[in-house]
């Protein structure tokens, strides 16, 4: 008997979706009329994308089975660094709401820098506060937005 194979595909598919569906549940919960139109657009394209993806993925698996072709799932070392730069990504979310915008992107833009193997020190310094600077500006005074 041959042993089934399923494209990585469908499950991360079947995850974005989950996804979608929450966040679209939260923004017409939690968001007013107005406030909601654009993210639920976006996430009906995000959802279109996902299924589209599991269709995909779902094809891949029926032709691996019929031997036509064959799909290559990822391994762990491919995709190790981009999980783990999604993690600072989360970890820079939730430091911005508890403590403020100014010092978690400080952090997080030198240590974007210091993961991609900048290592000088003037760069690792003037980057960040330049970058930062530049949008606390920009939002504070020419937007004349408040900063979180």
């Amino acid at each position: 008997m041959k042993k089934k194979s399923w494209s990585q595909d469908i499950i991360i598919a079947i995850l974005l979706l989950a996804l979608s569906a929450f966040l679209i549940f939260h923004a017409l919960t939690v968001q007013s009329a107005e406030a909601r139109q654009f993210p639920i657009l976006i996430l009906l394209i995000f959802a279109a994308l996902a299924t589209a993806m599991l269709v995909n993925g779902i094809r891949d698996s029926r032709a691996a089975e019929k031997g036509e072709a064959r799909f290559k799932n990822m391994k762990w070392e491919e995709i190790k660094y981009p999980l783990l730069v999604f993690v600072f990504i989360v970890i820079y979310v939730i430091a911005v709401d508890l403590v403020g915008f100014i010092i978690p992107s400080l952090l997080f833009t030198a240590g974007l820098m210091w993961f991609n193997y900048a290592r000088n020190k003037l760069a690792m310094i003037l980057v960040p506060c330049g970058l930062v600077g530049f949008l606390y500006v920009l939002f504070t005074f020419i937007l004349k937005t408040k900063m979180p």
